[in-house]
């Protein structure tokens, strides 16, 4: 059998999801011929796919850029040159670059979409945005990307509703469309459905566990459920407190420090069990991957539970050891609020 060429074999490592080897593949076959415009463009895809960072896409644009001086008709290497520059951050160049591409090709749906994606990226939606993305669901309404570039555009626009709508359709089309799923479990999380986003970050990352925007959304997801702990921890722990500097003898202390651990405890075990619900098969998986994925986050989770035993342990102590127990208690809960905050904020964003 005949052995495939270079750019045969790139493809299909490309299509295996093994950009790396694909990279090396074209490396060896570009050393012996570093003009083939077909090689540079599958060198620029494959840059993108091996590494999702600053110097994935500047790689990608190099390669881009050199199939573009030898074949500027060719409109695949605008659109790979539209992703990197919006990696990048280069919204101006991308949305040009995604135009440019259009132009040379405004049959294909793909030169409609990508400019759809830059313009949402860029937070630019126009006229012409909109035009295009009905241009390219007129020439593909059963393409999962259509509808992603579809949502992203609405979510761009601030309608969280089109955008699951369009979302849900891709995943309709293609369950194991990545983006699409991160996205609707985006509009879960801000919509306040923790365990439901929870379940979809957990779902992206059983199929790809190198995928570092589901991790980073995953952390973002539990960090949002554990805040709303601590707000009826500390909201618990301040009613309790402002009582213990009473009279240490009255017995109404003793009474509304019950009800208030027990109303704590009670709004605490159903939001979790309300995040159960919501998350469903992934719940366990979700709960087992904080300590696995965030260390900060599993501290903070252990600070809350002694938190949480603290307050119940008081009620069965002296007054005096009580109130040195609530104190302690709102120290360790406020010092973990703060460092979990400051240390989320400090983590780069993918």
């Amino acid at each position: 059998m005949t052995p495939p060429d270079a750019g045969s074999q790139a493809r299909m490592y490309l299509d295996a999801n093994r950009p790396r080897e694909a990279l090396r593949s074209l490396g060896r076959a570009l050393a012996d011929d570093p003009d083939d415009p077909a090689l540079l463009r599958l060198l620029a895809q494959a840059h993108l796919a091996a590494d999702a960072g600053r110097q994935g896409a500047t790689d990608a644009i190099a390669a881009a850029s050199r199939a573009i001086a030898l074949d500027a008709d060719d409109p695949f290497p605008w659109r790979v040159l539209s992703i990197a520059y919006t990696r990048l951050g280069r919204h101006t160049q991308s949305r040009e670059a995604a135009r440019t591409a259009r132009g040379l090709a405004p049959w294909l749906w793909v030169s409609h979409t990508i400019v759809a994606h830059a313009d949402a990226s860029a937070k630019a939606v126009s006229t012409d945005t909109n035009e295009s993305l009905a241009e390219a669901l007129r020439l593909a309404p059963g393409e999962a990307e259509v509808h992603f570039a579809a949502g992203r555009v609405a979510d761009a626009s601030h309608n969280s509703t089109a955008a699951a709508r369009h979302y849900e359709q891709a995943l309709a089309l293609d369950p194991a469309h990545a983006g699409a799923r991160n996205n609707l479990a985006v509009i879960d999380m801000r919509n306040g459905n923790a365990g439901r986003a929870a379940a979809g970050f957990v779902g992206i990352l059983a199929q790809d566990p190198g995928s570092t925007l589901a991790l980073y959304n995953l952390r973002v997801a539990a960090q949002r459920s554990l805040r709303v702990v601590n707000i009826v921890l500390w909201v618990a722990l301040v009613i309790v407190n402002g009582i213990g500097r009473g009279d240490a003898a009255d017995p109404t202390d003793k009474t509304v420090s019950v009800v208030v651990a027990l109303l704590a405890t009670a709004i605490i075990v159903g939001y979790v069990l309300w995040v159960r619900r919501r998350a469903g098969a992934y719940f366990a998986r979700f709960v087992r991957s904080i300590p696995a994925t965030d260390k900060l986050l599993a501290v903070w989770a252990g600070a809350l539970a002694c938190c949480l035993v603290a307050l119940i342990a008081a009620i069965f102590t002296p007054a005096e050891a009580t109130r040195i127990i609530y104190s302690c208690a709102a120290i360790l809960l406020l010092a973990s609020l703060i460092g979990a905050t400051a240390l989320g904020r400090a983590r780069p964003r993918p």
